[in-house]
């Protein structure tokens, strides 16, 4: 059977983000939910790493 997902971004609160799920197939919705990310900076990040590896 065929399943399709999709999500919705329902909420941003500064670099919080709250997406709306759910999945199908080709009867019934097979699940839904909420799924929360925040966006990263990678330069920020890699730095903050480096400056850890460096304290060991």
């Amino acid at each position: 059977m065929k399943v399709t997902a999709t999500a919705e971004l329902v909420k941003v609160d500064g670099r919080h983000l709250e997406l709306k799920v759910r999945a199908e197939d080709e009867v019934e919705e097979i699940g839904a939910g909420t799924h929360n990310r925040v966006v990263v900076h990678v330069d920020k990040f890699d730095a903050r790493v480096a400056r850890k590896m460096k304290a060991e």
